[in-house]
């Protein structure tokens, strides 16, 4: 409260998901008001903004709200809504600065089955006890000099990057 007796701070819960976009985005909500409000008001906002257009929005985000972000966009009722998975992996594509901080921040706020649940879709692992130069089929990388071979087994290029 200032010494006129009017309240210094933004009333929004009261604003939409889209006038909260816009606020954030025009630097009226600095980071620490962000970070005070419900995740269910934020996610409002990104959502209204699209969530390609909001990487500066999740990076100011706390990891509670973003948690609580992609468990709103992640399920529907109890299905796994994977399209939002890949949406929300792509997202530090669309941050040009910061883009390996917020794949860590994201990843550090995903359900860790929900990743289990996608790589065991989409990737193949074979362990070795011995290591081997050979691979075990066309595809197959190595991330331990041959201990492990993983083959990513889709067709979208997009989902291969993301998983790579």
């Amino acid at each position: 409260m200032s010494s006129s007796g009017e309240n210094n701070s933004y009333p929004v819960r009261a604003v939409s998901g889209q006038n909260l976009a816009r606020m954030i985005f025009k630097a009226e909500l600095p980071e620490e008001q962000v970070r005070a409000l419900p995740a269910q008001s934020l996610y409002m906002a990104v959502r209204q903004n699209g969530l390609q257009s909001s990487s500066e929005i999740v990076s100011m985000a706390s990891i509670e709200q973003c948690k609580l972000m992609l468990d709103f966009d992640m399920w529907h009722r109890d299905n796994f809504n994977e399209e939002s998975f890949w949406e929300w992996l792509a997202l530090p594509d669309a941050e040009h600065d910061n883009n390996l901080a917020l794949l860590q921040k994201i990843l550090r706020c995903m359900d860790l089955k929900l990743v289990g649940i996608i790589l065991t879709r989409y990737v193949q692992v074979e362990i070795h006890e011995e290591a081997t130069d050979s691979s075990p089929g066309p595809g197959f990388h190595t991330p331990d000099r041959g201990h492990t071979w993983l083959h990513i087994q889709t067709d979208d290029p997009q989902k291969h990057f993301l998983l790579g």
